[in-house]
């Protein structure tokens, strides 16, 4: 991500380990502030996928959204 935006820019940037489908870290990750979300926890090995498909789904489609709430709740709080 650093070599994405550019060492001025990567100054910026923030790490935040936690896991999308855990509310409680999300708020804690958007309790620090935040300018904008990437969002790259998404599963993707195909033969795994169809081994765990619940699991691609609680991950993939689960943390999203709980991420978009996360943001719209902020959003809406003015941070």
């Amino acid at each position: 991500m650093k070599q994405i935006v550019g060492p001025v820019h990567s100054q910026r940037l923030s790490f935040h380990l936690g896991d999308v489908t855990r509310r409680n870290d999300l708020l804690e990750a958007f309790g620090m502030g935040k300018d904008a979300v990437i969002h790259f926890a998404g599963l993707k090995a195909v033969g795994e996928s169809k081994e765990k498909p619940l699991s691609y789904y609680r991950v993939n489609q689960g943390g999203t959204v709980n991420i978009l709430e996360v943001i719209h709740e902020y959003s809406r709080m003015g941070t």
